[in-house]
């Protein structure tokens, strides 16, 4: 037992103490790693020499998350015998006229993960060229098997993700757990729209089988000899209207008619092009031309019918267009250059939600003995219109909830008419969940009151529209409302 143990240190030993020429082999393959160190905490990699070896190659790599300025070096030492020493030790190198040296690669995809709401970001692979990574990854949704279509970059020089083809990555996973507003550009909106243009456009989020789109129709009119027939730039400029009322110029402090709007809506790395062209060879706000014809006495109108896939109606997206300024421009828009040659801006309006409130003031219903206060927000959700709200001094049980015919509140309520009808004489009174004719289009439900005497509207309709130029009051029986945009 004790030969063997005897063995085993004298074999341990022996691998400590190489001969003469392996140990100069050594001495001279550290001189070469000494003279040749890499920046950035870079080591070159080098085999054990044992007693026999003959030569030794050693390669230059860069630690954990770091990215070589090379795409490969390395040097070869012969080791000799005892009579020739060691030789060789020439760097080779590609580039050849790359540093030597290692630096950080800022993606960082853990951190971005944190912006991806409902979703993550999966490593796809890695192309590295003149001392720069390009990482590609994909984007799994939680709950769902398959990875999404698309692929989303970034760039290890800068850290910045990005997607030509999932430019709204970080909300995607989410969309379809949110309610989405219909928007409007009101022309004829003296505190939201300047210019010579009359007319509305309405922009509604539409579902779609592989992506969803954003559909702006309406009509826009003018004869003022700005908008002649033919062909009209029209854009998403970058200028955000906040609230009614607030000061906005539109002139751009005197620059010009909706200079104010200032330039396209655009995200870094986009250039102008055609509504048609995918990211980043558009700006975001590059919706194309409209046409308008002449029309007798009327001078000229354009009808709007535009399907687009880039701009979005969710507040969380980056491409999201609401309370921007939409700018109609005097020619055509030829895709070329930043603006795209389509001439001055004859109109323009901000892109507000369609929303509404019914303010109860606490002033005494027909009764005289019941003060509601509080406020209804009516908005649409989806496609319905949905009403929702808290109202206090409530008489506790149920409460006829109902749009009236009038939007006349005086009297005690006494004007408001009756409940509010599409045709009144195909329309019966009825439960909100029958179709028009089995109801009024007026009849939205009950209200339930608490025993504190509050009550919460929470009301989704599918027949009631906010998107007529003339709309009718929405009162709660036995009180006072008013209805303001």
């Amino acid at each position: 037992m004790k030969l063997f143990s005897a063995f085993l240190a004298g074999s341990a030993l022996g691998q400590e103490r190489l001969p003469a020429v392996q140990t100069a082999c050594a001495a001279f393959r550290d001189e070469i790693k000494a003279n040749n160190t890499i920046a950035g905490d870079g080591v070159w990699s080098c085999p054990k020499l044992n007693k026999n070896s003959k030569k030794t190659a050693c390669k230059a790599t860069c630690p954990g998350n770091k990215i070589a300025e090379f795409k490969k070096a390395s040097f070869k030492v012969k080791c000799g015998n005892s009579e020739n020493g060691p030789s060789g030790g020439v760097i080779k190198q590609k580039p050849a006229d790359g540093t030597l040296g290692c630096h950080e690669n800022l993606c960082n995809v853990n951190a971005e993960n944190q912006n991806v709401a409902k979703g993550s970001l999966l490593l796809l692979g890695k192309k590295s060229k003149g001392g720069k990574v390009t990482e590609r990854y994909a984007l799994k949704c939680k709950n769902e098997k398959k990875k999404r279509k698309g692929t989303i970059i970034c760039e290890s020089d800068t850290g910045a993700f990005s997607s030509g083809s999932l430019p709204d990555y970080q909300t995607t996973c989410e969309a379809s757990g949110k309610t989405y507003e219909k928007y409007t550009c009101d022309f004829n909106h003296a505190d939201q729209a300047s210019g010579v243009l009359n007319g509305k456009l309405f922009f509604e989020r539409v579902e779609g089988k592989k992506k969803d789109k954003v559909v702006i129709t309406g009509t826009v009119q003018s004869d003022d000899a700005e908008f002649d027939a033919g062909d009209h730039g029209i854009h998403v400029h970058d200028a955000r209207y906040v609230v009614a009322g607030s000061p906005f110029d539109w002139t751009g402090g005197g620059a010009g008619q909706c200079k104010g709007a200032n330039g396209h809506f655009s995200l870094d790395g986009q250039s102008h092009g055609f509504a048609t062209n995918k990211l980043p060879n558009r700006h975001t706000g590059d919706l194309g031309s409209i046409t308008a014809t002449a029309v007798r006495r009327s001078g000229r109108t354009a009808t709007v019918d535009i399907e687009d896939t880039v701009v979005s109606l969710d507040p969380a997206s980056n491409l999201f267009i609401g309370d921007r300024t939409l700018v109609i421009h005097a020619d055509g828009d030829d895709g070329t250059g930043t603006v795209g040659n389509a001439g001055s801006r004859p109109g323009c309006c901000a892109i507000k939600p369609i929303r509404y409130s019914c303010t109860f003031d606490g002033n005494a219903g027909a009764d005289g003995d019941v003060a509601i206060t509080g406020t209804i927000d009516i908005r649409y959700a989806d496609g319905k219109v949905a009403f929702s709200g808290s109202l206090a001094g409530v008489p506790e049980g149920k409460h006829g909830f109902h749009v009236h015919q009038e939007g006349d509140v005086t009297n005690s309520c006494g004007n408001v008419g009756s409940h509010f009808q599409v045709d009144a004489e195909n329309e019966i009174h009825g439960t909100p969940d029958k179709p028009l004719g089995q109801r009024h289009a007026g009849d939205i439900g009950n209200l339930v009151a608490a025993a504190d005497e509050t009550a919460t509207a929470n009301f989704m309709d599918a027949i009631v529209s906010l998107s007529t130029q003339t709309q009718p009051s929405s009162a709660v029986d036995r009180s006072s409302s008013t209805l303001n945009e």
